[in-house]
């Protein structure tokens, strides 16, 4: 193969760095403008010239010294450079070398007309010249490359807030180094002993929609320039909730000091203006709609942007705690649309709702019976299931005062127990004990559920109150519908059997009238006996003879026998 064919196989438009040209690169970002331009000229130009060069006419130089030629003369570190070695012995072994003869960049060798092509990068060094070593064991040949700095960014186009990472090449060796945003700094570093300098890293500052120049100084070498392209976005906070979350909507990259609209779903809801950095930063509460994605659009009549919201349903309940029996609205949203709703508390259902179109619905109830503290309501439809808790009063009712049987007091007939009524907003009913001790270890009687705040007992429950001395014990407690029970009211105690006394205090009214009435009748019958006995007596005396009519007699009386009659007619 000749000289010619090499070159044409090596040097052709094709294996020329196509990045050191092409608009790819730039996005690569390994020139600026201004690198690019001159490549073009040194690149471009100076293959023509070195194709014309390599022709078969000219294979050789005229003076067959050892030479080396390099394409292009000049450009940033990477730069893939073609290198025409001549004049060297043929099929000859050749290292090439850069800035340092002892750094290898490639090897290769000499064909019969002592000629070779070989392309290789420039390795990291700082900017200025760059020898190009050609040598075998005798000869040697070196050319001159000019390396100018280079800017690399981690990407060329991004949003507000990201962080980008700065690479630069071919600086001046261990100089402090600045990067600058429109101007701005954002970062700084310093480069090492080849004028390199790594991950610079900065968060793209507030700026307006378009390109923005990112520039890196070292302060010594032309500054470097490349360009960054600022997109407009918004962020959402929360980015999901019910119908009714207040949102924060915080916008970057818009236009300067421009109208802003925000849309839901295509509806306008709010209005913001942007700063002059194309920033802005509204509030809005998210409408009622069906559960799902729904779109957030911001749009400047220029510029805009679409972020998702994702509805969630929810469920409140007014109010969130009460009594039992009391009204609970519960009020959903973000559930689907026209969709059957079943309604549960603590787990038994209670009702069925129905969603409208914008998947919201009410549904009333009153609390049922259940234990105080937190229950469970559970509304679902048919994907989606929400529970919210609600608090059942635990405030037990008031302690019954107990008004009869009075303490010590005897029961001689049907007994009826009697205690104050007491209210409680989740309703009252109440439990009584009759039992043979204090302790109430050995409960008689029970009776519960009471609705009303007296017991009378039936005969099987009197028939288990025996006549006894000792005495017995009553008590009660209220308990409400959420069976917050209050405490027992201080027992008292009663005694069963009759006694004189009972027996009087519990005649009915007739039968004491009649007895009243016998006891007079007595009395009234005693005091007219005597009245009737004294009449008599005095009858006796008035019958006796004058003294005078009996002075002839005193010879005769017998004073023993006398007195004996007398007696006698007393009795």
């Amino acid at each position: 193969m000749s000289t010619a064919d090499i070159f044409k196989q090596k040097s052709s438009p094709l294996n020329v760095k196509r990045g050191l040209l092409s608009g790819e690169d730039c996005c690569n970002k390994r020139f600026t403008l201004r690198t690019i331009a001159r490549g073009f000229v040194s690149h471009l130009f100076p293959a023509m010239l070195l194709t014309a060069l390599l022709s078969p006419t000219s294979a050789v130089s005229a003076d067959d010294k050892p030479r080396i030629t390099i394409l292009p003369g000049q450009g940033p570190v990477g730069t893939e450079v073609i290198a025409q070695i001549s004049g060297f012995p043929a099929k000859t072994g050749i290292l090439i070398a850069a800035r340092e003869k002892t750094c290898i960049v490639q090897k290769t060798v000499t064909d019969n007309d002592g000629v070779a092509l070989v392309t290789f990068k420039i390795t990291e060094q700082p900017a200025g010249w760059c020898q190009i070593w050609a040598y075998d064991e005798t000869n040697v040949a070196w050319v001159m490359f000019t390396v100018v700095p280079s800017v690399e960014l981690s990407k060329t186009s991004g949003y507000v807030g990201e962080e980008v990472s700065v690479n630069a090449y071919g600086l001046a060796e261990k100089r402090e180094v600045t990067v600058y945003f429109d101007g701005k700094k954002v970062a700084t570093g310093q480069t090492n002993e080849k004028g390199t300098v790594s991950n610079l890293t900065f968060k793209v500052p507030k700026s307006c929609r378009g390109k923005h120049a990112i520039t890196v100084d070292d302060g010594k070498n032309e500054s470097q320039e490349v360009s960054f392209l600022v997109h407009q976005k918004f962020t959402l906070a929360p980015k999901s909730g019910p119908p009714g979350t207040e949102v924060t909507l915080s916008g970057t990259g818009f236009a300067a000091s421009a109208d802003v609209i925000i849309y839901f779903d295509d509806k306008d809801i709010t209005l913001a203006t942007t700063d002059d950095t194309g920033s802005f930063t509204t509030t809005f509460r998210v409408p009622k709609a069906a559960g799902g994605m729904h779109s957030i659009k911001a749009d400047d009549g220029v510029n805009r942007y679409y972020e998702d919201f994702a509805i969630e349903p929810a469920i409140a309940l007014n109010p969130r705690e009460g009594a039992i029996g009391e009204k609970v609205v519960i009020e959903g949203t973000g559930f689907n649309p026209n969709t059957p709703i079943a309604v549960s508390f603590d787990n038994k259902k209670i009702g069925t709702a129905t969603s409208n179109s914008e998947g919201s619905f009410i549904f009333t109830f009153n609390v049922p019976s259940c234990l105080h503290g937190e229950r469970t309501i559970t509304v679902s439809d048919t994907s989606t299931t929400k529970q919210a808790k609600f608090i059942v009063e635990s405030t037990p009712p008031p302690v019954p005062r107990l008004l009869s049987p009075s303490a010590g007091s005897r029961l001689t007939s049907v007994a009826t127990f009697e205690w104050e009524e007491v209210t409680d907003p989740s309703g009252v009913k109440y439990v009584i004990e009759i039992a043979t001790d204090t302790d109430f270890s050995n409960v008689l009687i029970s009776a519960k559920n009471l609705t009303t705040p007296r017991l009378t007992l039936s005969q099987e429950q009197q028939k288990l109150l025996k006549p006894a001395r000792t005495p017995y014990f009553w008590r009660v407690r209220a308990i409400d519908g959420a069976f917050n029970s209050s405490n027992w009211a201080e027992a008292k105690s009663f005694f069963v059997g009759a006694t004189v006394s009972t027996v009087v205090k519990n005649m009915p009214p007739w039968v004491t009238y009649s007895l009243l009435g016998l006891l007079f009748a007595l009395i009234a019958t005693f005091f007219y006996y005597l009245g009737y006995i004294r009449n008599q007596r005095q009858s006796d005396y008035d019958r006796e003879p004058a003294p005078e009519e009996q002075t002839f007699q005193w010879e005769q009386y017998d004073e023993v026998n006398y007195t004996d009659s007398k007696k006698i007619g007393y009795k």
